[in-house]
């Protein structure tokens, strides 16, 4: 996510972020962009194309960016396109196919041309811009920009606080679809107690047509909050101990969706603890999957150092596969994986950098390209005969490793194909 900690601000203005760079080197003295063919010598379409490039940081010299000329439909991975101070204008179609999840304009006055930003589905983050200066179609964005900031916990300007928490009183009601799909803002609702009881029962009426479980848990908890003082002092009822978390708290943690055979994939884990027990059941429903970008940072949030602080997660036995992206960039230092698991999806733990071993158990089958690629302190893999089948960029970038495998495996195949080197177990 954005590095919201580090923004600087100076008399109640935001100049930047102090540990937010770049990925393109854009020319000092660059002025307009994207105005014609001969604008922009230095600074040629293709510089925004390719998946590497996730940040674009455009210097405080830009005044304007507009047209056609520089096209974002060959950068998929952008997550974040930041325009500084400077920048005054913003011409029609200047973010045509832009893909970019989160986009900020730290302009303190600012021409938005219509086109501009409506067709995108994106977060805006504008802390130095009133809302009035958006088009009615743009304000959502920036109210879920500035929800994302706001449940960051950093400093913001006051001024920007003020005027965004005046226009959700306001518009609270108008605001209710996007509460369900953005649950950031629902948490500046409910944090901030801005719904009254009965809207509140009417959001969660939604919430819980809409099957959006986990918007419905957090207005179930802002309607006890809400609760008479007589009726939140009823005595609750003891848990036996050693008994473990409830399948209602288990369900306030963990986003789940059903399989084809009634187990459960878990999707998302809402906590916060660095020391995790992934359920082996909720409720009388097993788990069987942790799926794709489950412990990944929510959607519209750009990664920063680590998507989540993990110190140790506990993967208990009978989970057969970890999805995609399930725990990649995350901090966790080791791992130790249950003997019924038999696939690890692509990325599933891409940069983890401080993950140092891995024993792969007797029994998987099968490691998709990339799952461990970017572990650059991992030192040792241990891979059983059982694997048959490894992705070609499994263990790319892992310039320490050494795979542990029988003689004659799918692995010692691979060690020696990616030149990799092998021990014999």
């Amino acid at each position: 996510m954005l590095p919201y900690q580090s923004a600087i601000i100076e008399d109640g203005i935001v100049t930047g972020f102090r540990e937010l760079h770049s990925d393109v080197v854009f020319p000092e003295d660059i002025g307009k962009v994207g105005l014609g063919p001969n604008d922009l010598e230095a600074f040629s379409c293709r510089h925004v194309k390719g998946p590497k490039i996730r940040t674009l940081v455009l210097p405080e010299s830009v005044t304007l960016f507009g047209c056609y000329d520089i096209k974002f439909d060959g950068c998929r991975g952008l997550e974040t396109l930041v325009f500084p101070v400077s920048l005054s204008t913003l011409n029609y179609s200047a973010l045509f196919r832009c893909t970019a999840s989160t986009i900020v304009l730290l302009s303190r006055e600012l021409t938005m041309r219509d086109g501009t930003i409506d067709s995108m589905d994106c977060l805006v983050v504008a802390p130095n811009l009133p809302l009035s200066a958006f088009r009615p179609a743009d304000k959502e964005k920036a109210v879920a920009g500035f929800a994302q900031w706001y449940c960051s916990g950093a400093e913001m300007p006051e001024r920007y606080r003020t005027d965004y928490l005046n226009y959700v009183r306001r518009q609270r009601k108008r605001l209710f679809g996007l509460a369900l799909k953005a649950p950031d803002v629902l948490t500046v609702m409910t944090g901030e107690g801005i719904l009254q009881r009965n809207e509140a029962e009417e959001l969660l009426a939604q919430a819980e047509q809409q099957g959006r479980g986990e918007a419905a848990d957090t207005i179930r908890a802002y309607l006890e909050r809400l609760a008479p003082s007589a009726e939140r002092k009823k005595p609750a009822a003891k848990r036996p101990a050693g008994s473990g978390p409830t399948a209602a708290e288990l369900k306030a943690l963990w986003s789940t969706k059903v399989r084809s055979n009634g187990a459960l994939t878990l999707t998302r884990y809402k906590g916060n603890e660095r020391n995790v027990v992934v359920p082996a059941k909720i409720g009388r429903a097993v788990v069987t999957a942790i799926g794709e970008e489950c412990f990944d940072a929510p959607r519209g949030q750009m990664v920063w150092k680590f998507r989540r602080e993990l110190d140790s997660v506990v993967i208990p036995e009978g989970i057969v596969e970890i999805g995609p992206h399930a725990f990649s960039a995350t901090s966790l230092p080791a791992l130790e994986l249950p003997h019924s698991l038999r696939y690890i999806g692509f990325g599933a733990f891409a940069n983890c950098i401080r993950l140092t071993k891995v024993e792969i158990p007797d029994g998987l089958e099968i490691v998709e390209t990339t799952a461990f690629s970017g572990c650059t302190s991992l030192t040792r893999v241990t891979i059983p005969a059982s694997v048959t089948q490894i992705g070609d960029r499994a263990f790319q970038d892992c310039p320490k490793l050494t795979i542990h495998a029988p003689a004659g495996s799918c692995a010692e195949q691979y060690a020696k194909d990616h030149n990799i080197p092998f021990q014999a177990l």
